[in-house]
């Protein structure tokens, strides 16, 4: 790896600063997809074959929405843990 500067490392942790809020809202939009399919699934108790099919499909994009909700926090953890580490060497620095 190319040994970067501090104005360089600076700017890198920036860009990662700003992923990360993105990644933040894509977590919001997991959660509120999540709520949905559980809606999905509430619904789906009130009877006949097509509500079973609703159920079917809220239970499907619950778990789907609450596995990628884990995945993108996990990205968020290590991201903010990566921003953390530039800015240390970037204190470390001469």
């Amino acid at each position: 790896m190319a040994k970067l500067n501090k104005k360089q490392l600076i700017k890198e942790a920036e860009a990662q600063t700003k992923a990360l809020m993105t990644i933040k809202k894509w977590l919001l939009y997991a959660i509120g997809i999540s709520t949905f399919g559980i809606a999905l699934v509430c619904f789906s108790f009130l009877g006949s074959t097509t509500y079973t099919t609703i159920g079917i499909i809220g239970t499907v994009c619950t778990f789907l929405s609450i596995l990628a909700a884990i995945l993108i926090n996990l990205g968020i953890k290590r991201g903010t843990k990566n921003v953390e580490q530039i800015l240390i060497a970037v204190e470390n620095m001469k």
